[in-house]
C-alpha cells in the first residue's frame, strides 16, 4: 500500500492541476504511469508481484478520481477507446465540490484526512 506522504503527493498534483487547468494532462501523465508499471515483470518475485498489483490497484483510483473531475465517460469495445469530457463539470478551484467530496490525505503534525465539510485525524 502507498504510504500517507504518496497520497499528499497525488492530491498536490490533482490541486495543482486543478487550479492550472491542466486536468486532461495529468489524466493522461497518470494513464503512462500505470501503462509502465503494468508492463514490469515481477513474476518471479512473489512479494514484489502484490507489491505491484497494489500499486496497479492504487494507481487505477487515481485515475479514476481524475476521469471522474473531468467528467469522462469512458467507451471500451473491442475496437475502440474513446472518452469524452462534460466540461460543464470541471472543477476550477481546488474549493469546488467535485474535489471536496474526494477522500483527500494530508500531513500535518499528525497524519489527517478530509472529505467534503468533515475530517479526522489518525
Amino acid at each position: 500500500m502507498r504510504d500517507t506522504y504518496t497520497y499528499y503527493n497525488m492530491n498536490r498534483s490533482v490541486e495543482a492541476a486543478i487550479s492550472g487547468g491542466s486536468l486532461p494532462a495529468l489524466s493522461t501523465a497518470l494513464r503512462m504511469e500505470l501503462r509502465e508499471l503494468t508492463g514490469r515483470q515481477c513474476t518471479d518475485a512473489p512479494l514484489l508481484q502484490r507489491r505491484k498489483q497494489a500499486l496497479i490497484i492504487d494507481q487505477l483510483h487515481a485515475c479514476d478520481v481524475v476521469d471522474g473531475l473531468l467528467g469522462v465517460t469512458m467507451t471500451n469495445t473491442a475496437t475502440t477507446n474513446t472518452a469524452q469530457f462534460a466540461t460543464s463539470t470541471i472543477p476550477t478551484s481546488p474549493s469546488d465540490w467535485e474535489w471536496a467530496r474526494q477522500l483527500r490525505y494530508y500531513p500535518h503534525v499528525c497524519a489527517k484526512q478530509e472529505m467534503a465539510c468533515d475530517s479526522g485525524s489518525y
